[in-house]
């Protein structure tokens, strides 16, 4: 992943990744086991938002989704693309998610 982001064919950044998920970009998703979270995803533009959802007003265009990280990787297999799930010291970044882009 260092080397296809130095190269600006990958990313580290979760906001960059799904917009690029839900693009079909993404060849290679990195994702640490048990890596999870509820957050808000828009399926049409791929943004996201990490907050919790319990408690907060329905907003349709952001919906809740009980696990960001599997929706995305979940939209990345749906085009294509192969999810790979590494132990957190094989993961390129402490973020728990990195993406290799189409080449």
């Amino acid at each position: 992943e260092a080397r296809a982001v130095g190269e600006g064919r990958g990313s580290g950044d979760a906001a960059e990744i799904a917009r690029m998920g839900i693009a079909g970009q993404v060849a290679t998703l990195l994702v640490k086991q048990g890596r999870w979270g509820p957050g808000r995803f828009d399926a049409a533009t791929g943004e996201i938002g990490w907050e919790a959802c319990l408690g907060k007003r329905p907003q349709p265009s952001r919906p809740c989704v009980p696990d960001l990280i599997g929706t995305i990787a979940e939209k990345v297999l749906l085009l294509g693309g192969e999810v790979v799930t590494l132990p957190r010291l094989a993961m390129p970044n402490e973020s728990g998610l990195a993406a290799i882009a189409r080449g």
